[in-house]
C-alpha cells in the first residue's frame, strides 16, 4: 500500500468524523482512520494519524445561525486557507444536509460538494465570493437538484471565477527581457537572473544577471517543478511524466485529489484546450496548462519557495511550441 499525504489522512479524519453522532475528534480512533485509510489502500503513521486529528481540531468553528435556507455559498468556511480547499465547508451546516438527505428524491454526493467547495475556494482568492451566482441559491435548493443541474451551477461558478484563454503566442515571441535586476521594482527580471552567495553558504546576498542576451527566445527551454515527496512519490512522478508526457494537472483526478482540490467532470477539466485565465489576478490558473519558467529561479515559485524536502526540477524543450504568455 502506498503512504498516505497529510491531506488524505485529514480527508479520512473528517469522513469518520461525518458519521458519529456526536462529532467530537477524540472520538475518532486511530484504528478506524487506518480501515478508513485501508479501503484506499493507503498507509500513515501514528504520528500522521495524531497530527491529522489536531489539525482538525482547529478548524474555525461553525455558525449555528446557519440553515437550509441561508445561501449557498454560505456553506463555505471563508478564511480557513489553512485547509484542503475541497473540504473547507461548515460542519455544522454540512451535518444539517446530512439530516436532510432523506427528504430529497436523490442524495447529495460528497463528491458533489468538495466540487463546490474547490470552486469556492478559487472565487475567494479571486475576491468574487461576495458577488457570485451561489448568493442567489440556498442550501436546500442546491441539494434537492439533479446531480446534472448541480454541476451545471458548479460550471457556472468556474466561468464567473476565470476566463477561457488561448494558445496563440509562438515561443519566440514570448516576452523576454535583458534588463538589470531590479529587486522590489516592476519590471520583470531577466531570465539569466541567478543568486549570490556569500563564502559558500546557503544565504543568499543579492541577485544577478548573467550573460547578455535572450535565452528563452533564442534556446526555447523552459523549466518546471513537478513532483515532490518521499522516494516512492518521486519515481511515481517521473514515471507519469516520462509515459504520458506532463498535462494540464486538472485532467489528473487523483493528483488534483491529493493536493486538495476536486474539478472532475467540471468544465476546468473536460475543456483541456485552452488555459483557464483568472478574472482577477488576471494570470494563469496554473493547474489549467503547463506552466514553465524562463528561468531556473522562476521554476522554484511552482511549489512553493519555502518548500523543504525533494523536488523533481525539469528542463522543458518548447520551441516551436505555441503558448499563453501572462507577461503580455
Amino acid at each position: 500500500m502506498a503512504e498516505a499525504t497529510d491531506e488524505q489522512v485529514v480527508a479520512a479524519v473528517l469522513e469518520i468524523l461525518a458519521t458519529l453522532p456526536v462529532r467530537a475528534v477524540h472520538k475518532v480512533t486511530t484504528r478506524a482512520v487506518t480501515a478508513n485509510l485501508a479501503l484506499k489502500t493507503l498507509t500513515a503513521t501514528v504520528g500522521q494519524i495524531a497530527d491529522a486529528k489536531n489539525y482538525v481540531k482547529g478548524m474555525p468553528a461553525t455558525d449555528p445561525t446557519l440553515s437550509l435556507s441561508s445561501p449557498l455559498v454560505k456553506l463555505f468556511m471563508a478564511g480557513s486557507r489553512s485547509f484542503p480547499p475541497m473540504r473547507r465547508w461548515d460542519v455544522g451546516l454540512y451535518q444539517k444536509i446530512d439530516q436532510a438527505i432523506m427528504l430529497t428524491p436523490w442524495p447529495i454526493q460528497e463528491a458533489m460538494l468538495t466540487r463546490l467547495m474547490t470552486v469556492f475556494s478559487h472565487l475567494e482568492t479571486q475576491q468574487k465570493l461576495g458577488t457570485c451566482s451561489a448568493n442567489g441559491i440556498t442550501v436546500k435548493q442546491f441539494i434537492a437538484m439533479t446531480p446534472e443541474k448541480q454541476l451545471e451551477v458548479i460550471n457556472r461558478l468556474w466561468n464567473e471565477s476565470t476566463d477561457r484563454g488561448t494558445y496563440s503566442t509562438p515561443q519566440d515571441e514570448m516576452y523576454d527581457r535583458d534588463n538589470a535586476v531590479e529587486l522590489g521594482g516592476t519590471l520583470q527580471l531577466p531570465d539569466s537572473v541567478h543568486p549570490v552567495r556569500v563564502g559558500g553558504t546557503r544565504n543568499v546576498v543579492a541577485m544577478r544577471k548573467g550573460r547578455d542576451g535572450l535565452p528563452f527566445r533564442r534556446l526555447g527551454v523552459g523549466f518546471r517543478v513537478e513532483g515532490s515527496g518521499n522516494a516512492a512519490r518521486l519515481d511515481w512522478h517521473v514515471n507519469r511524466v516520462v509515459t504520458g508526457g506532463m498535462r494540464a494537472q486538472v485532467t489528473l483526478n487523483s493528483l488534483m485529489l491529493d493536493n486538495g482540490f476536486n474539478v472532475e467532470g467540471t468544465v476546468v477539466s473536460t475543456d483541456t484546450l485552452a488555459p483557464r485565465l483568472n478574472k482577477t489576478q488576471k494570470d494563469l490558473w496554473n493547474e489549467s496548462g503547463v506552466c514553465v519558467a524562463r528561468s531556473l529561479l522562476g521554476a522554484t515559485a511552482f511549489p512553493y519557495r519555502w518548500t523543504e524536502g525533494d523536488v523533481l526540477l525539469w528542463a522543458v524543450d518548447v520551441r516551436g511550441l505555441n503558448g499563453f504568455d501572462p507577461e503580455r
